[in-house]
């Protein structure tokens, strides 16, 4: 048994729990090194970069704002923090306008009135990933509606944003937008995430640095394997500009985590990536040749074949038995040796091969997902499917648990284990059905009990 990944959050009793999980796999002989095998979950990490960004800036009279987030990896839990006055304003006005009727009323009125389609407005919930950046959008989208609605309600006048206000709404969309764009890139992905973590860690940290003041002294991540790109920009509001510091303390915190054995190997084994991604990206040489090290050693100790001369070594002189016919087939004995180191270390080949940056783009290829890639390969193909499916967000897994009242009604509490698992399965199957190919349609036949030929007439009959 092997463990080749956990994905997890970021709260502190995550790292007791792999501290002893590690103790508990050691004492049962089972390898397992939390540095190498633990998954932060990148999402969430986005998500604590953005509320640092959000909730922890003043430009003058803040206000205060009782946190209740489920983050637990600040020091002070119960203190109250600090929010932007123009976020607490717009909220308030958001929030005045939800709860009643009449005032929702009034804002679809004015709506129809600027000839746009009537919409609510949202309010931004502090455990949901991208609520604030949704709640800010939508205000600004329905901006002239809305600020009519409230100048029209003379207790919700104080809530009305001035243009210097509206001002700080967009440039706080733009500080927001790639961790929100991430976000649904991650959590909308069928396919593997990991080999994508440091991509979009780069580009968040070339994102926020763009806010850095040009006078202010560039500030040192934890990890300094990655390049940062920090062009000649204009000096920004120093709201702005301590929004983004804070964003970046929170990503340069977890970072250096993201240097385990298992994003290595979803980095590298993703063909678009290789080990070019990071020469590309500016990773330092050391870095790269720690790289190539780790992969090969996993490679040569787990996966790759061994040759027949290897399997010789474990014998005698005394036992090895004269060759007969050694002239019949000639050639073949003489090449035998060749083809085999020709052929054996694929690591070698794969890595010798250009990345293309455009193979999973399936409207082009055809190929659907890093997994779909892996046949030319068969020794390498093994270690892809072992480490490829971690995944680098716990999105899945925690839209899984939101479907439970789905498959457990009120009425349905004694369901067996087994069961579930089948619902829950066939469920996302059916849902799948029109992405699946001709192998997974075959696989889910056999789970299934069904004869491989039947797998099309399987979900046929079902439509």
């Amino acid at each position: 048994m092997r463990v080749l990944g956990v994905t997890t959050d970021n709260a502190y009793n995550m790292d007791t729990m792999f501290d002893e999980l590690e103790k508990l796999f050691n004492e049962a002989g089972i390898i397992f090194e939390s540095k190498n095998q633990r998954i932060r979950c990148i999402a969430h990490i986005m998500n604590l970069s953005c509320q640092a960004m959000i909730r922890y800036v003043g430009d003058g009279d803040t206000a205060e704002y009782p946190s209740d987030e489920e983050e637990s990896d600040e020091e002070d839990e119960s203190a109250k923090t600090k929010v932007l006055p123009v976020v607490a304003k717009l909220r308030k006005g958001v929030v005045a306008i939800r709860n009643s009727p009449q005032r929702r009323e009034v804002l679809a009125r004015q709506c129809i009135a600027a000839d746009m389609e009537p919409k609510v407005v949202l309010k931004d919930v502090r455990t949901r990933w991208n609520a604030t950046h949704t709640m800010m959008q939508r205000a600004k989208d329905l901006k002239h509606p809305f600020d009519l609605t409230l100048r029209s309600i003379p207790k919700l006048r104080q809530y009305v944003l001035d243009e210097v206000e509206w001002q700080k709404i967009d440039e706080l969309l733009h500080l927001l937008a790639p961790c929100k764009e991430a976000t649904e890139m991650l959590s909308n992905d069928h396919s593997p995430t990991v080999s994508r973590v440091s991509a979009v860690y780069q580009v968040l940290f070339d994102h926020l640095q763009q806010f850095k003041s040009v006078n202010s002294e560039p500030s040192e991540p934890s990890s300094k394997r990655m390049k940062r790109n920090t062009p000649n920009v204009p000096i920004k509001p120093p709201w702005l500009i301590e929004a983004a510091e804070r964003g970046l303390e929170k990503l340069e915190k977890y970072y250096p985590t993201s240097d385990g054995l298992v994003y290595i190997v979803n980095t590298v084994l993703d063909p678009r990536c290789k080990l070019v991604w990071y020469k590309a990206t500016g990773w330092p040489k050391d870095w790269i040749d720690y790289s190539r090290k780790a992969i090969t050693e996993l490679y040569k100790s787990k996966y790759k074949p061994k040759t027949a001369n290897e399997d010789e070594t474990t014998k005698t002189a005394s036992t090895i038995e004269p060759k007969k016919h050694l002239f019949k087939d000639l050639f073949m004995h003489q090449m035998k040796n060749y083809q085999k180191s020709a052929t054996d270390d694929e690591l070698k080949t794969y890595l010798s091969e250009s990345a293309d940056p455009e193979l999973l783009v399936k409207e082009k290829t055809g190929i659907d997902g890093v997994l779909g890639w892996w046949k030319e390969f068969p020794s390498l193909a093994k270690m892809a499917k072992d480490y490829l499916p971690a995944a680098g967000t716990g999105v899945p897994v925690e839209r899984l648990f939101s479907s439970g009242p789905d498959v457990m009604s009120n009425k349905q509490q004694r369901m067996h284990p087994e069961t579930i698992r089948m619902r829950v399965c066939l469920k996302a199957w059916l849902k799948s059905k029109n992405s699946f190919n001709d192998d997974i349609l075959a696989a889910i036949a056999h789970k299934l009990g069904v004869d491989d030929g039947d797998a099309n007439q399987l979900y046929a009959s079902d439509a």
